[in-house]
């Protein structure tokens, strides 16, 4: 969550209309399988990012924050992909 967090500048949940809420995790999910990284970015970047790099953080992202703690990366694994001395 921490990760979304730093490479959108956003809160996890947001408030969209009175007494409406969406939950940004699932719209970060979503906009990585379509591809469409750069508008998860920070717009005070804005879009001043390696769209690899960018591309790699969120799918990594997305990764930690599965229901299932047991698919989830060790910390470990995380720095490393981060690093890109270990692929995705």
């Amino acid at each position: 969550m921490m990760l979304l967090g730093i490479i959108s500048g956003r809160r996890n949940v947001e408030k969209i209309k009175e007494g409406k809420f969406t939950y940004f995790p699932i719209f970060a999910i979503v906009k990585v399988n379509e591809g469409d990284v750069m508008c998860l970015l920070d717009s005070r970047l804005e879009g001043d990012a390696d769209v690899e790099q960018l591309s790699r953080a969120c799918k990594i992202a997305c990764w930690c924050i599965q229901d299932a703690e047991d698919h989830r990366p060790m910390m470990g694994q995380v720095v490393r992909m981060l690093e890109g001395v270990m692929d995705i």
